[in-house]
């Protein structure tokens, strides 16, 4: 069986008040943080292993109480049967969120672009072509339950803003779904996430991820561990089921585990 193991440690700098938080999803609730990550992944298919540790600084500022500005910095090391060792920066990312209420409900808006920062020949990111991001959905709480639901759609993008010489953007659709539960000082949260992904030299690939997990609260942090698993997909990790290949998709993995200590200022 394929296998993937993703650890993911975040270090935030505090605020009082505890909403109801991510750990596989972006939180969509504007807020101020700064934050330390590391992160290692792993992934067998046939033959092949690829390992490949992240390292992130990420720094989210608020303006007002309905919209923040963030920033996230990743560098990335890969590991990959066969190939030498290499690491490079990762793709740069500056976004905008958006976060109105409406009686119960909270309206949740946004955008993030990430700079053609990586290097496509290294296989991490792309030094050819950026990012665009822009998303949508509702929240809701009732009591100790919370709910939200976002559509993102992402494009790779270019400093023309469009197609030229025989370029195709790369187009991808993610619906995410968040549920929580908090009881005294332990959330209980499930996330799930449906990719739909348009390559226009491939056939469309679709996955699955189904993340539970919870926060444990406290004075000081609130740390949080979640098991993401991929439960399906339209292609086998090592290449479509029409085309095998010894090869990964990008972002690809079966399960991981992530594991995060935060605070907010």
């Amino acid at each position: 069986m394929n296998s993937k193991r993703n650890f993911l440690i975040i270090l935030f700098l505090f605020s009082q008040d505890i909403f109801a938080e991510n750990l596989f999803l972006n939180s969509p609730e504007p807020k101020n943080r700064l934050a330390v990550a590391l992160q290692g992944q792993e992934q067998e298919s046939l033959e092949a292993k690829k390992e490949v540790v992240t390292g992130i600084l990420q720094a989210e500022k608020t303006i007002g109480k309905s919209v923040s500005l963030f920033a996230t910095l990743p560098y990335t090391r890969l590991n990959e049967s066969g190939e030498k060792k290499r690491e490079h920066l990762n793709q740069q990312q500056i976004g905008l969120k958006l976060f109105f209420y409406l009686y119960d409900f909270g309206i949740i808006g946004g955008s993030n672009y990430s700079f053609a920062t990586g290097k496509e020949r290294l296989e991490i990111g792309s030094d050819k072509f950026g990012n665009i991001e822009f998303y949508g959905g509702l929240f809701y709480r009732s009591g100790a339950w919370a709910i939200f639901s976002v559509a993102r759609w992402n494009s790779q993008l270019t400093p023309h803003l469009r197609e030229r010489g025989g370029e195709q953007f790369e187009k991808t659709w993610y619906f995410d779904f968040w549920l929580s539960y908090t009881y005294h000082s332990i959330e209980s949260i499930l996330e799930v996430t449906r990719k739909v992904q348009y390559d226009p030299q491939l056939e469309n690939l679709y996955s699955t991820i189904v993340a539970p997990g919870f926060l444990v609260h406290l004075e000081v942090m609130t740390f949080g561990v979640s098991a993401p698993i991929t439960i399906s997909r339209s292609y086998v990790p090592d290449g479509t089921l029409a085309h095998p290949e010894t090869t990964f998709q990008r972002n690809d993995f079966d399960r991981s585990i992530l594991l995060k200590a935060f605070k907010y200022f």
